[in-house]
């Protein structure tokens, strides 16, 4: 009896008792900028190589909306200071704005780490 071998696929481990005969695909994806301001979206894919354009397959759900949600965290703040009277601040925006452009920044600035004073 030959001892099972681990198979690691997809972040998963399989366990086998033979020889297996598996293959393990990577994924596909695809980001596509919409407007939030559509109410649904609907998607379908084909397949293409030099012989043409093969049969599309509809997405499942048939539609979806775009999030609308607030935005994800800034990233990569630095304040310098640029007079005595004025502090420069930089940020990276969101990477996910979550369905719409961000439209303004909210900076809070205190002389406590707590913003309590």
């Amino acid at each position: 009896c030959k001892s099972a071998r681990k198979l690691i696929g997809n972040n998963v481990g399989l366990e086998a008792e033979m020889e297996p005969d598996l293959s393990i695909i990577g994924l596909k994806k695809v980001t596509l900028p919409v407007s939030p301001t559509s109410s649904h979206f609907f998607a379908r894919l084909s397949a293409k190589n030099s012989f043409g354009v093969g049969p599309s397959t509809s997405s499942y759900p048939s539609s979806t909306k775009a999030l609308r949600q607030v935005p994800g965290q800034v990233g990569d703040l630095v304040i310098g200071v640029i007079s005595n009277s004025e502090v420069l601040a930089q940020w990276e925006s969101p990477p996910y704005p979550m369905g719409e452009d961000v439209t303004h920044y909210k900076v809070d600035f205190d002389i406590s780490s707590d913003f309590n004073s």
